[in-house]
């Protein structure tokens, strides 16, 4: 009997960023890490009691960064931007850009997984499962987080409403080396304004509260602040454009070539990001991180914190994309044949790692101590636990499907232009030929 359908191998003469492998990874052990500590304070005590330890978890200087967890997906929203955006425009450079076919791609590899760990959760924790229709709609991010299903999986429908938008924002811009650039900075302006709107009609201000075992009252301002800003496309999708940016800029404007050039900008731009990603990740906003919280300082970072952070995230990608010498170690490192496995699974570590975490404590630990060194060891049992339940979700599963998807996507697929536009001729190719795709 061959078992060969249970090996994951990396794919021969196929155009890859690599050192989004070890982006991939690295986000989905941090967020998986920040619900090991987010959940374990269900267990110890009966809900509702005060938690000294479960307090002091929380508002301790190392947890902080753990707890900080759900940048993580502002990382991969900047990381799902460039890298659908860029594929995007390869395809409409040469004349293969289906609208179809890109759908077919995309929902053969989101939904059959989705639908598989929907299932389980109905067999498994079946909360809230009366609204899983509007999971099934890609819209329960606009659902009050009382009545969600899955409520982890909100960041699905900004990935799918960016699938629908930026084919509609192409439609509009036809010059895209010229105008897209320009048309996407505006685009990023205009979001910031709407989370100002959000900001001045929701009323939320620091310090927000992310302990299950606050007051009822913690409770319900924690629920405001997700359900009017944390977790809806309007408010989040403006980490995409940030990735749609840096895809332009190295699709239109040769920018990785220029940040070789100027070594020492492309120097500068990367610690100003890094800096800038760090101040943000570093802020008091949450209970116990600072004794007061300045009303106009609060109001101006819960607009920003979120984009603030994206713009640093997608800086410093666009240095990593350079063959600048800042960067290359750091590609290198990212770009290692041993996250290739691991990044492949991540999709269904995300779909599934909170119902690990919830599994182990309820029918393994029990009762969590709540000290670092038992923190540490539940992390790296439920970063393995996860993963390995990922490995059968894609094998029996993601794997199958993005295979007919993919038969289906090239059958929808016009034929290319035989002939390029004499602009596009004596500018660079439209494959992506760049050499950190093969690192």
């Amino acid at each position: 009997m061959s078992f060969a359908f249970l090996r994951i191998g990396e794919p021969e003469g196929e155009a890859r960023f690599r050192f989004i492998d070890g982006v991939r990874v690295l986000c989905l052990m941090w967020i998986t890490a920040f619900h090991v500590i987010f959940y374990c304070s269900f267990f110890p005590l009966p809900a509702g009691l005060p938690k000294p330890q479960a307090n002091a978890l929380f508002t301790a200087w190392p947890s902080r960064w753990v707890l900080r967890g759900h940048f993580a997906l502002d990382v991969l929203f900047v990381v799902t931007g460039f890298l659908i955006g860029y594929y995007v425009l390869v395809d409409a450079d040469r004349g293969k850009l289906s609208y179809r076919a890109f759908l077919v791609r995309r929902l053969a590899r989101l939904v059959p997984a989705y639908i598989a760990v929907l299932i389980l959760y109905h067999f498994t924790m079946n909360f809230n499962f009366e609204t899983v229709w509007t999971n099934l709609l890609f819209v329960n991010n606009y659902v009050p987080l009382i009545h969600q299903t899955m409520s982890w999986s909100w960041s699905l429908p900004v990935d799918v409403h960016f699938y629908f938008l930026f084919p509609l924002l192409l439609f509009f811009v036809r010059d895209r080396r010229a105008r897209l650039f320009s048309a996407l900075w505006l685009v990023f302006c205009a979001l910031f304004v709407v989370r100002g709107i959000v900001e001045a009609t929701a009323h939320v201000a620091p310090p927000l509260f992310a302990n299950p075992h606050g007051t009822r009252g913690e409770q319900e301002l924690f629920n405001h602040y997700f359900d009017s800003i944390y977790d809806k496309t309007h408010t989040r999708i403006g980490a995409i454009v940030c990735g749609l940016m840096v895809a332009t800029l190295i699709r239109y404007h040769d920018a990785e070539n220029w940040l070789v050039k100027y070594r020492g900008v492309a120097g500068a731009i990367f610690v100003v990001a890094a800096a800038l990603a760090i101040a943000v990740l570093a802020a008091p906003v949450m209970y116990g991180e600072a004794p007061s919280f300045d009303p106009a300082w609060a109001a101006v970072y819960l607009i920003c914190y979120n984009y603030l952070f994206a713009l640093g995230i997608a800086a410093a990608m666009l240095v990593l994309l350079s063959d600048n010498p800042l960067g290359r170690p750091i590609r290198a490192l990212l770009s290692h044949p041993w996250w290739y496995v691991p990044s492949e699974l991540c999709y269904g570590v995300f779909l599934l790692n909170p119902m690990v975490v919830l599994a182990l404590y309820a029918f393994i630990i029990k009762s969590p101590t709540i000290a670092p060194g038992p923190i540490a060891l539940y992390t790296v049992s439920a970063i393995l636990c996860a993963f390995a339940c990922a490995y059968v979700l894609y094998v029996l599963i993601e794997r199958p499907f993005r295979t007919v998807g993919k038969r289906l996507a090239r059958r929808l697929e016009p034929v290319p232009r035989p002939v390029l536009a004499p602009v596009e001729a004596m500018s660079r190719s439209p494959e992506p030929a760049s050499a950190f795709l093969h690192d």
